[in-house]
């Protein structure tokens, strides 16, 4: 969590004022705070909280400030499961509604005091929606969810009915005056149903039916008098893809955030048009996906989803519209001021997978954490330049109904593995992938569990790890068994793990999927054993013997393997040089000493005795036939002990073993 007051530092006294179509606002941004993926934005007493989705935590900062007071961890606090979808604060505890991921259709509402454990409390449709908001007002808690339920006290709930907004009078009179007006009311897409709500002053309730683009509200407060008001369409004024509403009692004034057109939107309380709020003032960038706004008092808190950013907006001064509705449809459409928001690159980046987001962010289901920006996902916006079976954006770019149909006829187009392939059609070669292999699971060897399809090891949209499903080694080890994990070599995630040696993808099964065995690739232990690269096939530790002895892995590198198996423990020094030199069995005599001479460190020990290491580069570094390492340091070594003997005992010592 990371507070940057960029440029607001000498714009805190900087005034932003705009002349817009219908009003004037003067406004003051305050601070804005980074936030992974802040999805809810809710008032706690006198501060602002903040939930961050890919954290799962709540994040309370200083309404003034920005500054972090603390945070709640919801993945200790109720599970690392659960995914909050609304939020509301009442006194020292909050009421979270949420999705458990683990349990599609469990949908649970939880009373979380500031210090004590989560309550859970029983809601009617636990078992069959996920609620959407969570308004606490004077006459109770109201629970949005495919119903509206009403309680003062969390326990006993009753639903409470608001018209649906297709049987609402809308404000405003002649709707000839705007040939959009009402049009959202025939969509069959969505069923209508109020995702976001505010009160005011007088306890006056509006609701935002999102898919609709329709604010519904009372005039009276007992909520028997509705109203609607709601311009859909792409210009300045009118709503596209409203995410949550929130009431500025200091102006008797509703913002309305819209993802699609990524703006504020201001209006008066009967819906007429006074302004529109951008991310920043000087350029009127515009928010990348506006989530969801909060306000206090003259204070906006705005959530901007992708950005990762929790933006503090105060309003100076705000000037009402003329209350003069266009009367004709060609004096709605020709207004001086009036613009096409939508023809814009700001607002048409990331369109087509905004598309998908908009009922997927809880406005209809929840499937918000599969777009979380800081997790990789199959990319989308991506050309594809062979022809496939397969719709594409442009009739060339990937999106998201490539692969999933919009129609909801079925998740997916085809089946996993055949709607992967119909693109990576290199990856179904069985003999050089490790897909759907024919694998012997009772070798001793290399047991294992079949892979039979992709979803085995990829998650296209929730992966952290370059679309894995698990790190690198808890991957592979999932299947193999933590015996496979290699013994001899350092073995660490964030260093050297599975796929450092080996892949998954174009290499040859029959080489044990070693890296290099990929056409593309060339080295596999002298990637970062570098420095030997040189040595290859120059001398007879480290010559390539091709077509002599069968290495388990291709190329030159495979003479590595006759001194080196990472997969098994390590063998003494004398035991592994003796596998081959027989004839050198007996070694230098044992003594404490050794290690404690005057030149010990000049040379290499095992353990404090000398090995076949001590006199010999194993690796053949040095150019001379017996690799025999610094000469000179050794009859240093040796003279700590033997004196001047030391030269003619080095050049007849195995001799001299041998006699003995």
């Amino acid at each position: 969590m990371n507070t940057s007051n960029l440029l607001f530092c000498s714009m805190l006294l900087l005034l932003s004022s705009r002349l817009l179509a219908g009003g004037e606002l003067q406004l003051r941004y305050k601070f804005r705070t980074k936030v992974i993926s802040p999805s809810i934005t809710t008032r706690c007493g006198t501060d602002i909280c903040v939930y961050s989705l890919y954290n799962n935590q709540i994040i309370r900062l200083d309404k003034n400030s920005g500054k972090v007071k603390y945070n709640i961890d919801l993945g200790k606090r109720i599970s690392n499961n659960f995914k909050a979808t609304a939020i509301e604060f009442l006194q020292n505890s909050f009421l979270i509604a949420g999705v458990l991921k683990s349990d599609p259709k469990s949908y649970p509402l939880y009373l979380l005091p500031l210090t004590d454990s989560a309550k859970k409390i029983t809601w009617p449709g636990e078992q069959k929606t996920h609620i959407r908001d969570i308004n606490c007002t004077q006459r109770g808690c109201l629970l949005f969810a495919n119903k509206v339920h009403i309680s003062k006290n969390q326990k006993n709930w009753q639903v409470f009915s608001i018209p649906r907004s297709v049987d609402i009078l809308p404000v405003g009179g002649d709707l000839k005056s705007n040939p959009f007006f009402n049009w959202q009311e025939k969509f069959i897409v969505s069923r209508g149903r109020y995702t976001s709500s505010t009160t005011d002053n007088d306890n006056n309730l509006f609701v935002l039916n999102s898919l609709r683009s329709t604010v519904a509200f009372t005039d009276d407060s007992k909520w028997d008098n509705w109203k609607k008001w709601g311009k859909w369409g792409v210009w300045e004024g009118q709503m596209m893809s409203p995410k949550a509403i929130a009431y500025l009692n200091n102006y008797n004034a509703v913002a309305v955030a819209d993802s699609g057109l990524k703006f504020i939107f201001v209006f008066d309380r009967q819906g007429l048009y006074i302004g529109k709020i951008s991310s920043n003032p000087d350029n009127e960038r515009r928010f990348l996906y506006p989530i969801d706004v909060v306000a206090i008092n003259d204070d906006l808190f705005v959530a901007d989803f992708f950005a990762g950013e929790l933006i503090a907006i105060n309003i100076v001064s705000l000037t009402k519209p003329d209350n003069k509705r266009p009367k004709t449809v060609d004096e709605f459409l020709h207004k001086d001021l009036l613009k096409d928001l939508l023809d814009t690159p700001q607002a048409k980046l990331n369109y087509s997978k905004e598309k998908c987001l908009a009922c997927h962010d809880g406005s209809e289901s929840f499937n918000l954490d599969k777009f979380v920006g800081i997790k990789n996902h199959h990319p989308i916006n991506v050309e594809v330049k062979s022809t496939i079976s397969l719709p594409l954006k442009d009739g060339k770019f990937i999106a998201c109904n490539t692969c999933h149909d919009q129609h909801h006829d079925k998740t997916l187009r085809k089946e996993y593995k055949s709607l992967c392939l119909t693109c990576h059609q290199d990856k179904a070669k069985q003999s050089s992938n490790h897909f759907n292999l024919n694998l012997d699971l009772k070798s001793k060897l290399v047991p294992g569990k079949k892979v039979s399809t992709c979803k085995s090891c990829h998650a296209i949209h929730e992966s952290e790890h370059n679309l894995k499903i698990k790190t690198n080694s808890q991957l592979c080890l999932d299947c193999h068994g933590t015996k496979q994990a290699p013994i001899s070599h350092p073995f660490k995630e964030d260093h050297v793990h599975c796929l450092s040696c080996h892949a998954l993808h174009g290499a040859k099964k029959s080489h044990k999927f070693a890296r290099h065995s990929k056409p593309e690739v060339s080295d596999t232990c002298v990637t970062c054993h570098y420095q030997l690269k040189v040595h290859l096939g120059k001398n007879k530790h480290l010559s390539k013997k091709d077509g002599k002895v069968a290495h388990p892995w291709p190329g030159g590198e495979g003479v590595c393997m006759d001194c080196h198996n990472p997969h098994k423990r390590k063998k003494t020094v004398k035991k592994l040089c003796l596998s081959c030199h027989k004839d050198k069995k007996r070694s230098h005599v044992k003594n404490n000493i050794i290690s404690k001479t005057k030149r010990a460190k000049t040379v290499k020990l095992d353990k404090g005795q000398m090995s076949c290491f001590t006199c010999h580069n194993h690796h053949g570094i040095s150019e001379n036939k017996k690799f025999i390492n610094n000469k000179k340091d050794i009859l240093g070594f040796c003279s700590s002990c033997h004196g001047a003997k030391s030269s003619k005992l080095l050049n007849n010592y195995h001799k001299r073993l041998k006699r003995k």
